[in-house]
């Protein structure tokens, strides 16, 4: 079994911007060598197969089955749909040790990120099926978070996920705009995933100092809502903490072979961006 999938879900026929990081989701991980399966499922995925055949056939003649794109496949996508959220409710299909839940817009190119969550079972112990945050004052879990694949997809944890989407969809309360439906599209995720982890999981480990360890992002977050860098007048806007050894990675990783043969298949609106770092 591999030790760590990286996992996101995307709704691209709501927000089709976010399309262009499945591609450079896949690749970077690989291209930086690391041992992990990655699965994205999305709307439409068949369409996207299509359109980015070449490159996809690419992607498998190097790296044969260690990744997947596939449709969305659940019953509560019709009861919450939002890509978002959905997240937390699919159960990925690649199998691992580890499952990292994160957003489409990570790359993911710092070393060894697998070997960290081992290295967190060994400090904290084993008795932890998830690694989170927990947003302050709030009962919000981070969107992007690892779990013990086996233990937390638990049949308690699926029997408690069936009788909340059933209530969600008994009440109406998605279109009713029922809390936590009642905040902004794609801001309450976190809600929901607080609703659906700790009843059955409980609250996440809380270190005061070591958030960044227990909930590491482990690459460049290139957000579309913040800047690549903060700017001088404001240096605690949230930016895509691009630290002096990501960018060294990244500027090495830039100019290798397979680096240029995958991205000649990449957006050209995702080259822009990543010419920002």
């Amino acid at each position: 079994m591999s030790n760590l999938t990286l996992f996101s879900v995307i709704d691209s026929k709501m927000d089709g911007r976010y399309s262009k990081f499945v591609l450079p989701f896949i690749a970077l991980p690989l291209l930086t060598k690391q041992k992990v399966l990655i699965e994205v499922r999305m709307t439409d995925a068949k369409e996207f197969i299509a359109d980015n055949k070449d490159a996809i056939s690419f992607l498998q003649e190097r790296w044969t089955d260690r990744f997947l794109i596939a449709d969305i496949d659940t019953p509560y996508w019709d009861i919450v749909p939002c890509g978002s959220t959905m997240r937390f409710v699919q159960m990925p299909c690649l199998k691992s040790k580890w499952t990292k839940i994160s957003d489409i817009d990570v790359m993911h190119i710092d070393k060894n990120i697998s070997k960290h969550f081992d290295n967190l079972e060994l400090t904290y112990g084993s008795q932890h099926k998830y690694f989170g945050l927990k947003r302050p004052d709030e009962k919000k879990l981070s969107g992007t978070y690892v779990v013990k694949t086996e233990e937390f997809y638990s049949e308690k944890w699926r029997q408690h996920l069936h009788a909340y989407m059933s209530e969600i969809k008994a009440k109406d309360s998605w279109l009713q705009k029922h809390p936590p439906f009642d905040q902004p599209h794609y801001y309450y995720d976190e809600y929901v995933n607080w609703n659906l982890v700790i009843p059955v999981h409980g609250e996440p480990l809380q270190v005061k100092g070591k958030e960044n360890d227990i909930r590491p992002i482990q690459g460049i977050h290139m957000s579309l809502n913040r800047p690549a860098y903060a700017p001088p007048w404001q240096p605690d806007r949230p930016d895509w903490e691009i630290t002096q050894e990501r960018k060294r990675i990244w500027s090495e990783l830039k100019e290798t072979s397979d680096y240029k043969q995958v991205s000649r298949f990449f957006d050209p609106e995702m080259i822009e961006l990543l010419d920002q770092i």
